[in-house]
């Protein structure tokens, strides 16, 4: 009889950090929204803030339209260095997107994306906040860690 491993390790402060360290560091990621029971995804620019984890997103954008049918949405964090892509950090953030009041929150996203200036004003961009519900952190080959919405700002 085969014994079946669990492959996620208890969270402790180093993954906690690691998890904290990829956020913050954050400019972009990809962003999985559901269509048609599908998923699909794509590519949006972050900014993580006091305010949350926000992006900017037009209403011409398929995401976007997906977004306000289901606010369930996933977002892959982090960047491959050299060598085997597999071997360097990232999470995956699972969240409920919500929309936002843009003015409250421009200058908190501008402060982490600057060349948004161009086009946030116009009128049918969206501040967006994605509310953590759980989070799957990759820190690396063999270590595996879930983490809650608290665990990114303890």
């Amino acid at each position: 009889m085969t014994k079946k491993i669990d492959p996620i390790r208890p969270t402790d402060d180093d993954a906690r950090a690691q998890a904290q360290a990829l956020l913050s560091a954050a400019r972009f990621g990809a962003l999985g929204t559901l269509r048609d029971g599908l998923p699909m995804v794509s590519r949006v620019a972050l900014a993580p803030t006091d305010q949350g984890l926000l992006t900017l997103v037009s209403d011409l954008t398929g995401h976007t339209v997906n977004m306000r049918a289901d606010a369930r949405v996933s977002l892959l964090i982090g960047e491959p260095g050299k060598g085997d892509p597999l071997a360097h950090p990232r999470m995956t953030i699972a969240a409920e997107a919500e929309f936002m009041e843009k003015a409250p929150h421009r200058d908190a996203y501008l402060a982490h994306q600057p060349k948004a200036a161009l086009y946030i004003n116009f009128a049918d961009f969206n501040i967006v906040r994605f509310n953590v519900v759980s989070v799957d952190l990759n820190g690396g080959f063999g270590k595996a860690y879930r983490l809650t919405p608290e665990d990114l700002t303890a």
